[in-house]
């Protein structure tokens, strides 16, 4: 009896089969884009990410990932008495100016529109202009910082994420 209920085990076993679902997506929006070296498929609104590993390389599914992400350091960036950060920003932007001055602190998204236009007048050696970014779109913008007593300019690549 204990012999019959092992082969009948065993031969169950070799007949059981594991579910295969189909590789589903839920998004709001997406495409994929095929050549003959490759393809390319994208998706927005994914509520899942899951990732795969292998020798040559790796896949994120669900979640487009910047190649380099930079966030800068205040003392590495000052140029002109001025530096920038966070970069990048999703927040408040801010600008410490370190030479005394009157300046234009102008925003630009990258069709030329000027977003932000924000003057200061820095008499100290030291002063932080806030910059409100939150109402503005998620893309690249140029921040032209123009010291209007002396004629130096300073413009940078913000990212607003």
């Amino acid at each position: 009896m204990k012999s019959f209920i092992g082969v009948f085990l065993l031969l169950c076993a070799s007949h059981i089969h594991a579910q295969s679902l189909p590789a589903q997506v839920i998004s709001t929006s997406g495409d994929n884009f095929m050549m003959t070296n490759g393809s390319l498929e994208w998706t927005l609104g994914e509520i899942m990410i899951e990732s795969y590993s292998r020798p040559v390389g790796f896949l994120t599914q669900g979640f487009q990932q910047p190649s380099k992400v930079t966030i800068t350091n205040i003392e590495k960036d000052m140029e002109n008495g001025i530096a920038v950060y966070p970069n990048p920003v999703r927040e408040v932007l801010f600008v410490k100016i370190t030479e005394a001055g009157t300046y234009t602190i102008e925003l630009f998204n990258l069709q030329g529109q000027r977003v932000v236009n924000e003057n200061s007048i820095v008499q100290s050696t030291s002063h932080t202009q806030e910059i409100d970014v939150q109402p503005l779109r998620v893309a690249m913008y140029l921040l032209r910082v123009t010291n209007i007593s002396s004629g130096k300019v300073r413009i940078q690549k913000i990212e607003k994420y």
